[in-house]
């Protein structure tokens, strides 16, 4: 071992989840794939919960930056139908959540049980609030009940992220997109409200996690 910082053990933490699962994840395997002792290890990493934890906290910004990238460049990136395929489509693109929300979400509730007591909250879904916030600024048509579509896209999610094996996973989000834009959108021009008040709610739940 060269370098022993935070980034290079959640990259070895990253691999040893997508490629054994989260039950082989310990210090002692942690510490063997950075080729350094566990005292080296305890150093900077007090636990394998701690680790977990910022291993996730990392990996959801990254994937919260990439929606943002895609929904700020796409005019119509302030619609409520594209934020929620953006959503989608980071989480599909970064590996690491990928395996835990598509491809094995039931390590995540392993995860998530095993880590208790430490403040971690996986949110990917769309909260009735951010569609509350949108409807204000236009985006979101008045006929639609914010409630029942945060309901129903909480319960796609978790559908897609079970079926996803056996789905074209593309094809379902841009399925949902054009339902969405169909039923949900309006046809407002600019939709640059949207996009301040879906960065707003990114920034904010970036910022729980650090």
């Amino acid at each position: 071992m060269t370098h022993l910082d935070l980034d290079a053990v959640i990259d070895v933490v990253v691999r040893m989840i997508i490629d054994d699962g989260f039950d082989r994840v310990d210090l002692r395997s942690i510490a063997r794939h950075l080729d350094c002792s566990e005292d080296e290890l305890t150093a900077l990493v007090p636990s394998v919960e701690w680790i977990v934890v910022r291993t996730l906290e990392r990996e959801t910004n990254r994937m919260l930056h990439i929606a943002l990238d895609n929904i700020s460049r796409d005019p119509r990136g302030g619609m409520l139908s594209r934020i929620y395929y953006y959503v989608l489509i980071s989480v599909y693109e970064n590996p690491f959540i990928r395996q835990l929300y598509l491809a094995d979400p039931r390590s995540l509730g392993r995860i998530v049980s095993a880590i208790d007591g430490f403040e971690f909250q996986p949110r990917t879904a769309i909260p009735e609030q951010l569609v509350f916030d949108l409807q204000e600024a236009g985006m979101v048509r008045h006929d639609s009940h914010p409630p029942t579509v945060s309901a129903i896209l909480t319960a796609l999610s978790a559908g897609l992220a079970l079926s996803a094996a056996t789905v074209d996973f593309d094809r379902a989000a841009r399925g949902i997109e054009e339902a969405l834009r169909e039923l949900v959108d309006t046809n407002a021009a600019d939709t640059t409200r949207g996009k301040e008040i879906y960065h707003a709610y990114a920034q904010d739940l970036a910022s729980t996690f650090s």
